[in-house]
């Protein structure tokens, strides 16, 4: 039996493998399985050459922050500077002096040192997760405070300093150090703040002074501090990051076991690894991936990425146990279950891996169709065809597992989930070229296999089956129809990177400047017609802004003075839009919400249909904006105040429109 090992390699990057964390402990075993050139590598080249001493007596310590959520390459890129350092000569050792390769597997220093050739004392401080505490079963353990002492003791030893750190972790320490009035005049302490709020990264962005004390000259004398916040850093926009590890995972010679395996027509991960190694095929892939990070407005960051490869090219650990991905597949390949194989080709696993066999996912629903399914089963004289030994598969089996990791990206609930093609009423052009059979796999020779061929010559043969049955239902029908379509239908889908609401995040896209391309005037239109629609629905063309329960601004002065515009959002990962209120608040709007305010646009829709939650954010930022603008005082407004029976006691400036339950009304004015 033909076994191909970089399988196993690949399952050790899913989210629970244990190549998923770049920890201390595996730093200098080997390398990484799927390495590729990134932006960060001229920053750990920086920090090697500037954060040592060396042979020129180099005077200036550096200091970097890594900064971002789990999972984005913090740790990665440390690893990654760890061999650098090695490579130069440097010992890397725990504060216990142990050396980093004694460590544990999983195990994680506090703080890492590391030694120059010859120097009893260390140089650079390396804290590869600021997360960790020193003493994790003390209950007065606290990451942020850990993390300022952190600070402050590199900068008493005169030492360089790496950090990697959560944004929440050093948001905290921020805040807290920021009580401390004495701390707010320190060096470490504006480093940190650089960290917390500036917007320009990867570059030197201040020198700070080391305290010395009187003739001390030998060492460190200042440092530079840099920093990188790579939660804004996307793998597939703007970078070909992920189109690298494409490259990398689907290289011939990590396939070439796979050339003398029986099974390789049918086998699903060889045949997604032909789909991404097409340029077309990796192009449709990744323009999937953008628009779910423009869906869902947060990056894929590069844990997930590793693990979505593994799976797209491996499968899932839990269907095989102890067992080989090759011999999952020769084994359902023997059996002749075709359509456990074809349940993980790359378009069924993008969209529909929470589906076994892609069946329903609704568990009625799943029920219905299997026993549809198993009615033709039943009913055939054929029970020795490989086509209804695939079917004895499905209504006998429990098929491939639905829970394959990567939860927020291919969960039930999952973003691809809600991007599927599926969920969105389906053009006629796109239903006649994709409903089901050969014509429509035969269409695109390039990416249709003996696996897709085998499947739709089987589907004829049910379909074929229940035209000649008289007592055939048309339940049974529909549901065998439903089973066909969820297979053509993702494979036309992901051949052509649509999606749900395909039109309105391609319009996003270039709208936030994602798609490389200049904003059409349809476009500026589209976006003044939506900018429109929201002062409507947040009620500042005259109808009265809501600030609280019984109050309302009303007449021209909210219309004047707190409408919003809506803008390029001036974060780094312009995965939203943002509306802009006066007196500097800002609220963002989600694709969601561009996608509904497009279709009420487009079609008409009633506003009653709009989900009001999705503007809960805006109209906080708009009462945020109100109180700053200080209404009380402005003469030119009316203040309108419902009241269950008691009377107003008069505040304020201008004119205020007392209104009770019952319907009656009475003014007071400023000089009442």
């Amino acid at each position: 039996m033909t076994l191909n090992p970089f399988l196993v390699e690949l399952l050790r990057l899913q989210q629970d493998g244990s190549g998923a964390i770049s920890a201390p402990s595996n730093w200098m075993v080997k390398r990484p399985l799927l390495e590729v050139p990134t932006p960060l590598d001229k920053v750990v080249d920086d920090l090697a050459n500037s954060a040592l001493v060396g042979a020129a007596g180099n005077v200036n310590a550096k200091w970097h922050f890594f900064v971002g959520s789990p999972g984005n390459g913090k740790s990665a890129a440390t690893g990654q500077l760890a061999r650098k350092l090695t490579g130069q000569g440097c010992r890397i050792l725990t504060e216990d002096k142990s050396e980093i390769t004694s460590l544990e597997p999983g195990e994680i220093p506090y703080v890492l040192h590391v030694h120059e050739s010859g120097n009893p004392f260390a140089t650079l401080w390396i804290a590869q997760d600021a997360s960790v505490v020193r003493d994790p079963y003390s209950s007065e353990s606290d990451p942020a405070v850990e993390f300022i002492n952190l600070l402050k003791l590199a900068f008493e030893k005169k030492v360089s300093l790496v950090v990697c750190t959560n944004r929440g972790v050093i948001e905290k320490a921020f805040r807290r150090a920021c009580q401390d009035r004495a701390a707010t005049s320190q060096p470490w302490f504006k480093a940190m703040k650089l960290a917390v709020e500036d917007k320009v990264e990867d570059k030197p962005h201040q020198t700070f002074q080391f305290d010395l004390g009187k003739g001390e000259k030998k060492g460190f004398q200042r440092f530079n501090f840099s920093h990188t916040k790579l939660d804004r850093r996307s793998l597939l926009t703007g970078s070909d990051t992920f189109e690298r590890l494409i490259g990398t995972a689907t290289a011939e010679n990590n396939w070439s076991a796979c050339s003398g395996c029986g099974a390789q027509d049918r086998c699903p991960f060889r045949l997604n690894k032909v789909w991404l190694a097409h340029a077309d095929g990796a192009k449709s892939t990744v323009d999937v991936l953008r628009k779910s990070e423009l869906y869902s407005g947060q990056i894929i960051v590069f844990r997930e990425a590793l693990a979505l490869l593994s799976f797209l090219l491996a499968g899932c650990p839990r269907d095989y146990g102890a067992g080989h991905p090759c011999e999952w597949v020769q084994t359902r390949a023997s059996k002749g279950d075709i359509f456990a194989l074809a349940s993980r080709r790359i378009y069924m696993s993008l969209f529909s891996a929470y589906a076994p066999y892609g069946l329903e996912p609704d568990k009625e629903n799943f029920e219905r169709q299997r026993n549809s399914l198993r009615a033709i089963f039943e009913g055939s004289d054929l029970k020795n065809d490989p086509a209804f030994v695939a079917l004895k598969s499905i209504v006998d089996g429990s098929g491939p597992t639905p829970d394959v990791g990567v939860q927020r990206l291919l969960g039930h609930d999952g973003v691809l989930n809600h991007l599927d093609l599926l969920n969105d009423p389906l053009n006629e052009a796109f239903t006649n070229e994709w409903d089901g059979g050969i014509p429509g796999f035969e269409s695109q020779l390039q990416f249709t296999s003996a696996l897709e061929r085998d499947c739709a010559r089987m589907w004829a043969t049910y379909s074929e089956e229940l035209e000649n049955r008289p007592s055939t239902g048309a339940d049974d029908y529909k549901w065998l129809r439903r089973w066909v379509t969820a297979f053509s239908f993702r494979f036309g889908a992901l051949i052509g990177a649509r999606t749900a609401y395909n039109n309105e995040l391609n319009q996003l896209s270039e709208i936030a400047g994602l798609a490389g391309t200049r904003m059409t005037p349809a476009l500026a239109e589209r976006l003044s017609e939506l900018q429109k629609e929201l002062r409507r629905m947040l009620g500042v063309d005259s109808s009265g802004v809501q600030i609280s329960d019984f109050v309302r601004l009303v007449g021209d002065w909210p219309a004047r003075e707190m409408a919003p515009r809506v803008e390029l959002s001036d974060s780094a990962d312009r995965l939203s839009l943002l509306l802009r209120f006066p007196k500097g608040v800002d609220a963002y709007i989600p694709a969601e919400v561009y996608v509904w305010l497009s279709r009420l646009l487009e079609f008409h829709m009633s506003r009653a249909s709009f989900p009001v939650e999705y503007l809960e954010s805006a109209r906080d930022a708009l009462v945020r904006a109100a109180v700053r603008s200080n209404y009380s005082t402005t003469d030119d407004i009316e203040i309108e105040i419902e009241f269950p029976e008691a009377p107003l006691t008069r505040r304020g400036a201008g004119t205020i429109l007392v209104r009770r339950r019952d319907g009656t009304a009475f003014t007071v004015r400023k000089d009442s």
